[in-house]
């Protein structure tokens, strides 16, 4: 590494931002979570180009202070502010003091200026000394058999075990000596973590013996746990799967993810005998055919794919061989409080899971796990028993050893002995966590480089390995050996990637905004003062009512910004309570008003278990194992579609087309004349205001319905925009059937069309429509079955399909004749964790194919591979436009080639103004310069101009609605804030929303600020092509403007943008540029 890590302008930047903590307002722990904030910040910037994964400030400090030999003086600085600060945020009663929060500074500026020494702040330094900050006064470090630590090396110590140089949180080296013992599985087999471990993993060590020869060593014992990155969350059910007779086999983990296939029997009757259950455990009812109904009501495709007799089977083999077994054990449970399906995480062991039934009885927990498969020869499958063992795990850290009652499995289909006792022993627990380990091994190599497991796999032995896993195998090997090089690199890359964005969702990432943000471990390891400041949760929420799978609540706060939306993922949890030490509820938030809030859980609920006052309650965000390993499935059904298909989607092949009927009668016609060519792919690339949706998409898909025979997918990312395809279609009198979640479709929504009706009536609604809409997570849940329903599909319509990660449609796409991809690759691309996620290419024909990052779309991709070969009959752009004025559309001709043409005659119509009002209302765009920002992300003095300005266009009539007219673009939630609370009514109900969010939205006028503070800050308000011809962020947020457009910020800071600077010339040259001082003291702005 460099003697000065950091260059002088981007210190200077932190010493300000240093400054800006000590200069502001704010409570000392706030002030000194600022701090914390910082100090990661700081970590991040300086282990970015590290060669090895450091997922948390604690590795990240200790890899830096080893990698640059810091002083060990500030060695223990650095790891004491670190410990006082994890202190501050996660111990509620825990009061800071003024002394420590100047040591904090004081640690901060003195890193800073060792990292580089040319560094000064001379305002910050007399701060320190008026103040008379200090060190921290190291203590000494305690005595401790449980800790974390990071790995600094590791070595096999044949026979005995291996020994482990580790840095625990104190900042203390540490000796660990792991002795093999070969009882179990494996589990106390230590030398398997040779293959795990990586320089600067964070270990949880559990129940270490301290060695006879002290000095921070230790030596394991019969009872000791080791955890790989703890904070890495997996399924139980995951890990259980790969475990069997006498071995693990974590590799099953990765097989199982990369393999799709259509629904077997014996999956759909589990999950009938599921459904059956859950309905009983709340009613009890003898009408066993309403029972089935209401199953086949939840997932009617999987049945129908079966077909009738597959069907019929089921439905006698629930009722005759299980319904028994599952009445008797629902009478009993449902006696007692219980909780169906509820969800529990456990950092501690890095584990997390939902349980199938969790019930009380005098003051004990108990687990129920219901198995409807084959029951076995003896007590139970081993991978059923290391299910439960983790969920007792899970159960015992949430409620404590003394709550934890029995834990059982009940065999369904077993005539006797149907329920079976699962006890927990040491040598079970330690199997299951070293299964853990090394499948979170596996997902460290993937990361890294695929290509070693990979070719191990060509090699896998078969002995011992059920024979479905066996045939999961051959069929990986046989399609990877069909591939050529180039084909193979691609795959090991996607896989590469896909891996890496699911390890950064998880335990974190950087860049954007929150440069120090978490991944979703955020929910346990940051406090609820930063997630208020990241407007990550949503607190002191009051439970109002409980309907079966819905939830309200009351927000009481209701002046709190967050980033909530409708169709998030969300977890809600007791604030009482540890986030670990309780039931949480996962998700859908379904309805988001001023002062309350409606979730749908993925289960049932009992409402007669949860506690309706007395607690508060929080929303977080959550995530879907299915969503972060999905595309791993996807890639590989592109893997095994046919070469041709293949190498065309890839760009190794041309798509072919066919010869142009002409019948269109005006240009969208026409241009659907030359998509209906189109053999294999089309991509369409719709500019702002183009009417993409509404014009062209539902035209192509009235063309298909009405002259063609084919099976058509339209979907789209998100359900808000899949129900807009959704009305249009209702418009047009066009049928469908829509599925998934939906707020608005009701009629054509596939649950409700089905309710109630039997099998053949359910058989003939499916298989008789042709045209399936939904969101392409929803697709992708039910694509493999919906293949066997249909005989082809023929078009696959993708819409926003700019927004979408290549590898979550590659399966799809694969399954269908062809695909068309309608979106705006100018606008914001899909959204990912990982920074800096660029395909490694070796091979020079992959380079030439346009693959560059991986939040690249393919929609981007094959728009310019196809512009690089002329292949104009396979690309096509939309260039009539009917949002903007023809003065806001110039600002952004140059991202289009300036082919944009109005498509109305009044977009060309002079602005109409009275000569006696204000220069600034006679502009339809105007540039208010503002004097830099003085707080990080926000501006009061922006908030003001804002205010006065919509009073003045309020006042002459610009603004008649204040929800439709007008809307505000700001690029932080803290400017946000600052405008919520600078805008009383009746201003309250303006929208005021990042550009991400308002994509998609149109106002008549649009006020964009830009409250930055020094020329660094404006990468954050940046969203820069590939190609660094467009800005997406600033094509957005000016596309959203129909008549005016007011941009407020700071004109010297902006103009280090390259985009911006032209932006300003343009609106100096032909526009107005005006001082933010002209609205502030106007006498005709009346507040």
């Amino acid at each position: 590494m460099k003697a000065q890590l950091l260059s002088q302008d981007l210190a200077q930047d932190f010493l300000q931002r240093v400054y800006a903590v000590c200069s502001g307002e704010g409570s000392v722990k706030g002030r000194i979570l600022l701090l914390r904030s910082l100090l990661e910040d700081l970590y991040k910037t300086l282990t970015q180009d590290a060669r090895h994964s450091v997922g948390n400030l604690f590795s990240r400090m200790q890899y830096l202070h080893n990698e640059v030999n810091l002083p060990s003086f500030l060695v223990g600085q650095a790891n004491a502010m670190r410990i006082y600060c994890n202190k501050v945020s996660h111990e509620s009663d825990f009061e800071p003091s003024e002394a420590e929060y100047l040591s904090c500074v004081w640690v901060l500026v003195k890193l800073l200026t060792h990292f580089q020494a040319a560094a000064s702040h001379p305002a910050l330094l007399e701060y320190l000394e008026q103040h008379q900050a200090q060190a921290f006064a190291i203590k000494k470090s305690r005595k401790k058999v449980d800790f974390l630590c990071v790995v600094k090396s590791w070595k096999l110590n044949p026979p005995a075990g291996m020994d482990i140089t580790a840095i625990d949180e104190d900042g203390d080296e540490v000796s660990i000596r792991l002795f093999n013992d070969d009882k179990g599985r494996g589990g106390r087999n230590w030398n398997l973590l040779d293959k795990v471990l990586w320089p600067w993993a964070t270990l949880n060590c559990i129940k270490l013996g301290e060695a006879s020869s002290g000095n921070n060593r230790f030596v394991s014992n019969p009872g000791t746990l080791i955890v790989v990155e703890p904070d890495y969350l997996m399924d139980v059910s995951t890990i259980a799967n790969c475990i069997s007779y006498n071995t693990m086999n974590p590799e099953l983990s990765l097989i199982n993810s990369l393999i799709d296939e259509p629904s077997s029997s014996s999956i759909v009757l589990g999950s009938t005998v599921n459904n059956i259950f859950d309905d009983l455990m709340f009613e009890h009812t003898d009408d066993y055919d309403q029972l089935f109904r209401n199953s086949l009501a939840r997932g009617p495709i999987p049945m129908v794919a079966l077909g009738a007799r597959e069907a019929l089977d089921i439905y006698h083999k629930v009722k005759t061989e299980h319904l028994p077994r599952l009445k008797s054990m629902a009478n009993y449970a449902r006696t007692h409080p219980m909780m169906l399906e509820p969800s529990f995480i456990c950092p501690k062991y890095g584990l997390q899971g939902r349980l199938d039934l969790l019930y009380q009885r005098d003051g004990k927990q108990y687990i129920m796990e219901l198995k409807s498969g084959n029951v076995p020869q003896g007590d139970m499958w081993p991978s059923h028993q290391a299910q439960v063992i983790g969920y007792n795990m899970m159960i015992r850290e949430a409620y404590g050893f003394q709550q934890l009652g029995t834990a059982s499995i009940l065999y369904s289909k077993s005539p006797s002995k149907s329920l079976r006792h699962v006890s927990n022993t040491v040598e079970q627990e330690q199997d299951l966590l070293m299964c853990r380990n090394r499948i979170l091994g596996i997902w460290k190599k993937l990361s890294d480089d695929p290509r070693e497991f990979f070719d191990w796999l060509k090699t896998h032995p078969e002995d011992g390995l059920p024979p479905f896993v066996i045939t999961k195998i051959k069929a990986i090997n046989s399609a990877l050996n069909n591939l050529d090089a180039d084909e193979y690199e691609l795959f090991l890359q996607q896989v590469r990637l896909a891996v890496r964005e699911a390890w950064h969702i998880k335990i974190g990432s950087c860049g954007g905004e929150d440069r120090s943000q978490k991944g979703h471990n955020a929910l346990w390891r940051h406090s609820k003062e930063e997630k208020l400041m990241r407007y990550k949760i949503l607190p002191e929420l009051e439970l109002k009512e409980v309907d079966k799978n819905c939830i309200t609540f009351k927000i009481n706060q209701t002046e709190l910004i967050s980033n909530f939306r409708e169709g998030d993922t969300v977890i809600a949890y007791r604030e009482d309570l540890k986030v670990y030490q309780q039931q949480i509820i996962r998700a859908e938030l379904i309805e988001l008003g001023k002062d309350y809030l409606i979730i749908r859980a993925r289960g049932l609920l009992n409402p007669d278990i949860i506690p309706r006052e007395k607690y508060s309650w929080a929303l977080e965000h959550d995530i879907l194992e299915s969503m972060l390993f999905g595309p791993l499935a996807s890639v590989m059904s592109l893997v095994m579609a046919d070469k041709a298909k293949r190498q065309k989607v890839i760009g190794l092949q041309a798509p072919t087309f066919a010869e142009v009927v002409p019948k269109g009668t005006d240009e969208t016609g026409q241009l659907i004349d030359k998509i209906m060519a189109a053999k294999d792919y089309c991509v369409i690339q719709g500019p702002p205001g183009t009417g993409k949706t509404s014009g062209l998409v539902t035209q192509l898909i009235k063309e298909l319905s009405e002259t063609t025979e084919q099976v058509v997918l339209v979907l789209s990312f998100t359900n808000r925009a899949v129900d807009e395809i959704c009305n249009n279609l209702d418009k047009h009198g066009i049928d469908y059937i829509r599925t998934g979640r939906s707020q608005s479709v009701k009629e054509k929504l596939l649950e409700n069309m089905i309710r109630d009706k039997r099998f053949a009536e359910i058989e003939q609604i499916v298989k008789s429509n042709r045209i399936w809409v939904a969101t392409v997570y929803s697709c992708n849940a039910w694509i493999q079955d919906f293949t066997k329903i249909v005989p082809q599909i023929g078009t696959v319509i993708i819409d926003e399909a700019s927004q979408i990660i290549e590898s979550n449609i590659l399966g799809i796409i694969s399954l269908a004749s062809r695909f068309i991809l309608v979106g705006d690759q100018n606008q914001l691309p899909p959204i990912v964790s990982q920074a800096e996620a660029f395909y490694n290419f070796q091979s020079p024909i992959l380079k030439e194919l346009h693959y560059s990052t991986y939040n690249r779309s393919m929609m981007e991709r094959l728009f310019l591979l196809c512009k690089s070969r002329n292949l104009h009959q396979a690309k096509f752009m939309l260039n009539k436009q009917y949002r903007m004025h023809s003065q806001i559309s110039s600002l952004i001709q140059h991202y289009y080639d300036n082919q944009l043409v109005c498509g109305t005659q009044p977009q060309e119509h002079e602005l109409e103004y009275e000569d006696e009002w204000e220069e600034y209302l006679k502009h339809r765009v105007v540039w208010i310069d503002c004097p830099p920002t003085e707080e990080a992300y926000y501006d009061n003095h922006q908030a003001e101009v804002i205010h006065r300005l919509l009073h003045r266009l309020k006042e002459v009539g610009r603004i008649r609605d204040l929800e439709a007219d007008v809307g505000i673009v700001a690029p932080f939630k803290a400017m946000i804030k600052a405008l919520r609370h600078r805008l009383e009514a009746p201003f309250d109900v303006v929208t005021i929303d990042t550009v991400e969010r308002f994509q998609g939205s149109e106002r008549r006028i649009i006020l964009m600020t830009l409250p930055l503070r020094d020329k660094y800050d404006i990468r954050s308000v940046e969203s820069i092509s590939d190609d660094r011809r467009v800005d997406r962020k600033l094509n957005v947020a000016i596309s959203r403007a129909k008549q005016q457009l007011y941009i407020i910020g700071n004109i010297n800071i902006c103009r280090n943008s390259p985009h911006y600077a032209f932006l300003i010339d343009t609106i100096r040259t032909s526009h107005k540029v005006i001082p933010s001082e002209d609205i502030i003291n106007h006498q005709n702005t009346r507040i």
